[in-house]
Order: C-alpha cells, then structure tokens, then sequence
C-alpha cells in the first residue's frame, strides 16, 4: 500500500476517534486514541524511511542510460532525441556524469510534451525545443 494511502486511511481515522472520544469527554479514551494515532503514525514514516534507504543504495543514473530515459519519453507519445558527439568520453568522473544526467532529465521535464532534441559534447551542452532554455 503506498504511503499516502496509508495517510489518508489511518490519520483521518485515529483523530476522528479522539475528536469523538474527547467531545464525549471521555478523556482515557481520547490519550488512548491519541497513542494509537502516534503509533500508526510512525509505523507509517518507518515505512517511508525504509523506502528512503533502498532508494538510496541504487545505483545512481549516468549517460549511458540517456537511451532509458529518451525511451520512457517515447512510451508516452514524446518524440525525444539523444546526442552525444565523439568528444564525450566514455567515461566521465561520477559527479559530472550524473549531474550532465540530471540536467537532461530537468530539461526534458521543464520543456513540457513537445519534441527535443538533447545534444551532449565534451565540453557543452545544449538543448533544442525547449523554452524553457
């Protein structure tokens, strides 16, 4: 179950039962609504942080998945071209791969559902159909 339907289910719930509880002035049982809403509450976020952890142990995205990420644009209708000049190595130290990596997945997110065209070169990079640029 994805968190956010764990929060909408759970939280509204657990305080609607200590709002009831406690208009009924049944306090006990408003501190024990209140604990079990605290509990759910951090079940939930464990869950999150667990997420979190897993995320964080994948291994991070390069230029060689630039061909994943213009495919998933095209799965949705997007016409998206990659290229990348004789002049990128082929291996780039990991902090500029994966921020050149990033860059491209901005611009392709900033430059709305038309087409673009990502061009890499060893010492630029540029984009075409973007207005956001």
């Amino acid at each position: 179950m994805p968190v956010t339907a764990g929060l909408e289910t759970t939280v509204p719930a657990r305080t609607a039962d200590m709002v009831a509880e406690a208009e009924a002035g049944r306090l006990d049982g408003t501190a024990e609504r209140a604990r079990e809403a605290l509990a759910a509450m951090r079940a939930l976020l464990d869950t999150v942080r667990e997420g979190e952890a897993e995320v964080a142990r994948r291994p991070q995205p390069t230029l060689q998945a630039l061909d994943l990420l213009a495919h998933q644009c095209r799965a949705t209708g997007r016409d998206v071209e990659i290229r990348l000049t004789d002049r990128v190595p082929e291996r780039l130290p990991t902090a500029v791969d994966l921020t050149a990596y990033r860059a491209a997945e901005t611009v392709l997110a900033a430059s709305g559902e038309g087409p673009a065209v990502l061009g890499f070169d060893a010492l630029r990079a540029g984009a075409s159909g973007s207005p956001a640029l």
